[in-house]
């Protein structure tokens, strides 16, 4: 590929993406031997197209650099030292061998960077905070070997997206302080954080401070999207659970989502059916009627109440006397 980066040399971007006849990258160090075939005579080789390539070089004048499904195998020292690197994509490499702190300390003004499926990738998001300066938008996802604390990136000025799902980051939502993550505008955590999607908490009177929390960020930058498409749940050993009437239709609300009307953002409790919804707790006031939004509002308003029923006039889940007693009716 040396030829390409004498023929362009103001080339910005390069993605290699897999095809049937992908030729395969020269192997990193420490490659994975299975994916070679051991002969009967003793000779090895490979199990498909060795045809190789060099990626260096090319790395070493892009700004931008998308690597999917290839076989990149092993650790590569030529992943070092891209000044002028400023988005890396690298998605289903599953015998890339890497880390975050070899990828931040080569890379020093990126501005993107997309890390998906790759299970051999290693590193705390602290070794990140060499790009603190530039970092826009941070996704780290299915990468269970991932680690550290998601708050080392709170007072990064730049940071509009923040992406971790199915890691083993962790962290609590409970330290979020009003000048923690000033631009961010969307946010998905993995359950290992306190108050992360799909958290599951121990006791039903632990939600309301991480909730505010959630409801204070989303209301604080008026555009942030807080990814709850997995909504929190009480956990299944919570001493706050109780037995379900099997033969009623009734199901405790023990599931939380997050809910707005207009200017007003709040959560509340649910059992994920229409039927099901408790009362929201508000975070902020209804704005008043002389407000130019106030009719939108009460529309928004009415779509959000008309799914509370069952458990009209509730806060949060009846107890377990009170359940029984409205599962009869069902």
């Amino acid at each position: 590929m040396a030829w390409m980066v004498r023929a362009l040399p103001k080339l910005q971007q390069i993605s290699f993406i897999n095809t049937n006849d992908m030729p395969f990258f020269e192997d990193g160090n420490n490659p994975d031997t299975s994916m070679y075939t051991q002969h009967e005579d003793g000779s090895v080789s490979y199990r498909q197209s060795t045809h190789q390539i060099s990626i260096s070089p090319m790395l070493g004048i892009c700004a931008a650099c998308n690597l999917h499904d290839i076989a990149l195998n092993g650790y590569y020292p030529c992943l070092v030292g891209f000044p002028h690197l400023q988005k890396l994509h690298i998605n289903r490499c599953w015998k890339l061998k890497t880390d975050l702190e070899m990828l931040s300390s080569s890379c020093p003004v990126l501005e993107q960077l997309i890390l998906i499926q790759l299970p051999l990738l290693r590193g705390d998001v602290k070794h990140l905070r060499g790009n603190k300066d530039t970092l826009r938008q941070l996704c780290i996802r299915n990468c269970a070997g991932v680690h550290g604390d998601f708050m080392e990136m709170a007072d990064f000025p730049l940071l509009k997206t923040l992406n971790l799902e199915s890691t083993s980051v962790c962290g609590d939502w409970r330290r979020m302080k009003d000048e923690c993550f000033p631009v961010l505008q969307y946010i998905s955590l993995p359950a290992g954080v306190y108050g992360g999607t799909a958290r599951e908490f121990e006791h039903i009177d632990d939600v309301p401070e991480v909730m505010n929390v959630l409801c204070s960020l989303r209301k604080r930058n008026g555009t942030v999207t807080i990814e709850d498409r997995k909504r929190w749940k009480l956990s299944r050993d919570s001493p706050d659970q109780y037995p379900v009437d099997i033969f009623s239709l009734l199901q405790p609300p023990f599931q939380i989502e997050i809910v707005e009307a207009g200017p007003r953002v709040g959560w509340r409790w649910t059992n994920g059916l229409r039927w099901g919804c408790c009362e929201a707790n508000w975070y902020n006031d209804e704005p008043c009627e002389e407000d130019s939004n106030y009719e939108a509002y009460q529309v928004e308003l009415k779509a959000v109440e008309k799914y509370v029923r069952s458990y009209r006039g509730y806060f949060k889940p009846p107890t377990e006397e009170e359940y029984q007693r409205m599962s009869t009716h069902w």
